[in-house]
């Protein structure tokens, strides 16, 4: 009688044990999958109006962050900046590594070439600025150049700043905060 009451406590503990490791698994390929894989991406605010809406929801490329293109759009983590503050911000490529990057009005030179902007907008001429970019430097704007707070007010990004590239919409359940930072 003894041995079976064991025996049923060892099945409880071992279907305990086994539930435990089955959800820690399960777990564990999130957060994996969410840091090193695909990040959800939640936009706030208007700054990249009207490519992307406050509001909206999708998934960006963690890896592959070495090889940015021009017009990419990429997520920025902006601790270390400025304020301290540990957020995201979405933005898109305008300056590559080792660029000189010229604001003038409502036109952009890379390498005092103008540059054919085909998604910024604008409300107002953006002030003067002139940025030589480093080797491990891009230089991103919003998309609503009057409504953006990038490049122009924290500088240049540094290569490890970028946490993740490209946007794709996709409507996602905000699950218990998930696109919060």
């Amino acid at each position: 009688m003894e041995t079976e009451k064991n025996k049923k406590k060892d099945s409880i503990m071992m279907r305990i044990l086994k539930d435990i490791l089955f959800y820690s698994v399960i777990i564990g390929s999130v957060l994996v999958i969410r840091n090193y894989v695909i990040k959800p991406v939640y936009v706030q605010g208007e700054s990249m109006n009207p490519t992307f809406y406050d509001g909206e929801t999708g998934l960006s490329f963690v890896p592959g962050k070495d090889s940015l293109e021009r017009n990419e759009v990429v997520i920025i983590d902006t601790s270390g900046y400025k304020n301290g503050m540990q957020y995201y911000i979405i933005k898109r490529v305008i300056g590559l590594p080792g660029e000189h990057i010229k604001l003038s009005g409502k036109s952009i030179y890379i390498n005092g070439e103008l540059f054919k902007d085909e998604y910024g907008t604008f409300e107002k001429d953006m002030d003067s600025l002139e940025v030589a970019l480093g080797d491990d430097e891009y230089f991103c704007l919003g998309d609503n150049r009057s409504h953006s707070s990038d490049s122009r007010i924290y500088g240049p990004f540094k290569v490890e700043n970028i946490v993740a590239h490209g946007f794709w919409k996709f409507p996602l359940p905000n699950l218990y905060g998930l696109f919060r930072n």
